[in-house]
């Protein structure tokens, strides 16, 4: 008798102290093997057509070691298909998690100022840029001036605004909006209104604070920026590549 697993050898000595006893025991035995084998290729619809002299011969065999045992094949595929489909929505899962960075453009301007515009920002230097030091924006922007530039003048929809050489700042002025905000992270920016108002008076701003517009009501306003969004702006600007850091 073939020398199997501890397993075969238990069937193989089952079978053939079955065979001693009697001619049905033995088939019966067989009866389900054949059964348990068949669930295992359920899928495979001719293994539950087996004809007599299939059966026959199976009834006829002595040792179970010359039974086919089911292939672990079938499992191991089925295992690679569950971690396959356990894969793809785990990478799912952190893509969903994974902050969003929105499209954005970084241009470098002729005098040294860097511009981030963000996904459907519309930056236009002025006539003879840089002399005068103008450019005209609609959108999102991220702006850091160098020490060795003169200044930037930036003009919204809404906003006039003088800058300061070594500032960094944050403008969200999009002219399909009410409302225009600038925020600094470091240097000195004077916010003006852009439009005929009653009141004209400027907004002078320093690290750490913002101002904000509202054409709608005519009222602008200045706060200070909470720790929380002076680290997210700070972060921003980290996070785009813009080489300027806030002094410490």
């Amino acid at each position: 008798m073939r020398v199997g697993t501890p397993w075969t050898s238990y069937l193989n000595r089952s079978v053939n102290l079955s065979a001693t006893l009697s001619v049905a025991t033995p088939s019966i035995f067989l009866l389900t093997v054949d059964r348990r084998y068949c669930k295992r290729k359920k899928r495979d619809q001719s293994a539950l057509a087996l004809n007599q002299s299939e059966f026959s011969q199976l009834c006829g065999m002595v040792c179970m070691s010359d039974y086919p045992l089911p292939s672990v094949r079938s499992t191991s595929k089925r295992f690679g298909y569950v971690a396959s489909i356990v894969t793809v929505i785990v990478c799912f899962a952190v893509w969903l998690l994974l902050p969003v960075r929105p499209n954005f453009q970084k241009t470098l301007l002729a005098e040294g100022t860097t511009v981030v515009s963000l996904s459907g920002s519309k930056l236009e230097p002025g006539l003879g840029f840089p002399h005068p030091p103008l450019i005209h924006v609609d959108g999102e922007f991220l702006i850091a001036v160098p020490e060795s530039a003169v200044g930037l003048t930036i003009e919204s929809r809404l906003f006039k605004l003088s800058v300061d050489s070594k500032t960094a700042l944050r403008i969200v002025a999009r002219s399909r909006e009410a409302g225009e905000q600038v925020q600094v992270l470091y240097g000195h920016v004077t916010v003006a209104k852009n439009y005929q108002s009653s009141s004209t008076a400027p907004d002078q701003l320093g690290a750490g604070e913002i101002s904000m517009v509202n054409r709608s009501i005519d009222l602008m306003e200045k706060e200070t920026l909470k720790p929380a969004e002076l680290h997210a702006l700070r972060e921003a600007f980290r996070g785009y590549g813009i080489v300027q850091t806030a002094p410490t």
